[in-house]
């Protein structure tokens, strides 16, 4: 069982995106993240992840998004 999610956020077209920086990793919306972690949080286990870290590494533009 995992206790920590590790979310890395860099700046996308028109909103956050996550991804492994600077590496050849699919990226993927911030949005759809974190709709996935609320819809599947809870399914293998009645107990909530300790931590949901959330690192920003985003220009001022789409920390406002």
């Amino acid at each position: 069982m995992f206790d920590c999610i590790l979310v890395d956020c860099w700046d996308g077209n028109t909103e956050p995106v996550v991804y492994h920086g600077r590496t050849l990793t699919s990226k993927i919306l911030f949005s759809e993240v974190i709709e996935t972690v609320n819809k599947n949080a809870f399914l293998a286990s009645p107990y909530v992840y300790n931590i949901i870290h959330v690192s920003t590494i985003v220009s001022i533009k789409c920390n406002q998004v």
